[in-house]
């Protein structure tokens, strides 16, 4: 049997004998993007099964992307994410924002501790001057003789 489907009339042909496979039959293939139906002769394996408008039971299958989905028939640009690609990507991008997030705080957190660091070698070296005048004060009767590798 044949199927041509529209809106309003259902056309069923009959086909040549022996040249078609046995189970073929009409089954009903729902468009999960669009929500679309449509009961179309097929051979597709299948064991869930639903009523179509002519309250008869057949076949069912979803389908990803159909004429009613897909932009080329349809005209307009639609992202179908059945696998879950985008939320990976999104989870992925999200991950990498973390680290990068994490090394820069790291990295700000280690330029902190070394401008510290410096300001606290700066304050020593405040201190040591005057701790050297003092020393020196202490031992001004001390003779300081230095060499020069010149001569």
């Amino acid at each position: 049997m044949y199927c041509n489907t529209s809106p309003d009339v259902i056309v069923f042909t009959t086909m040549k004998k022996e040249i078609h496979p046995d189970n073929y039959r009409l089954v009903i293939f729902k468009d999960t993007a669009s929500g679309e139906r449509f009961l179309i002769g097929s051979t597709v394996e299948t064991t869930q099964t639903d009523i179509w408008e002519d309250n008869n039971e057949y076949p069912f299958v979803e389908i990803e992307i159909s004429s009613a989905s897909h932009p080329f028939y349809t005209g307009q640009d639609k992202v179908l994410d059945t696998t879950g690609r985008v939320e990976r990507f999104k989870q992925r991008r999200e991950k990498a924002t973390a680290a990068s997030s994490a090394k820069k705080a790291k990295a700000q957190a280690k330029a902190e501790a070394k401008e510290q660091s410096r300001k606290e070698a700066e304050a020593n070296e405040e201190r040591e001057p005057a701790a050297q005048t003092s020393t020196s004060a202490k031992s001004e009767g001390s003779i300081s003789i230095t060499t020069d590798a010149r001569s």
